[in-house]
């Protein structure tokens, strides 16, 4: 079944911080665009749904600007680099980049996971639990240029470990 995107600002049924026109118009001409490009409608809907979810996992500053809005932008008094307060009746700018940056590289294969949720372990058990942390793997990350155009509306981004849902 094709997925379909609603990219409403503040909407209760909202499921993307990007509508795919958009997606399209910001990404032309950046850095293996032909590889989105290449890719079909469906494709490109379902990895700006992706990239919204996990989008969606990051711990913003500040509040929701209406309790029934389903996604966590817009937000109230969240203002950009030069101090300028974004709108709260829409997406800022830097959001929707975010979004569309990483929904290209959930295209291009650059930014993929297999994780379980487990793969920060040595061992887990059940009986007794018993869990040993593994200190050389996370879950997967944001990308280093998503992470740098959500930073400033984020917190604790440097901790955030993002994997992708299967399904």
């Amino acid at each position: 079944m094709a997925v379909s995107l609603t990219a409403t600002a503040k909407s209760a049924t909202a499921n993307t911080y990007l509508s795919l026109s958009d997606a399209n118009s910001y990404l032309d001409g950046t850095p293996n665009d032909d590889t989105w490009d290449a890719a079909s409608d469906d494709q490109k809907n379902r990895a700006l749904k992706s990239s919204t979810d996990r989008l969606e996992q990051v711990e913003w500053v500040s509040t929701v600007t209406d309790t029934d809005q389903r996604l966590a932008w817009p937000r109230l008094g969240i203002t950009d680099r030069d101090g300028r307060e974004f709108s709260d009746d829409a997406i800022p700018r830097p959001i929707e980049e975010a979004t569309a940056e990483l929904a290209r590289r959930i295209i291009d294969g650059s930014y993929t996971s297999d994780d379980t949720g487990l793969e920060g372990f040595a061992s887990v058990g059940v009986g007794s639990i018993s869990v040993t942390p593994r200190s050389s793997r996370k879950g997967a990350k944001l990308p280093e240029a998503v992470r740098l155009i959500v930073q400033p509306y984020a917190k604790g981004l440097d901790e955030l470990t993002v994997p992708l849902s299967r399904g």
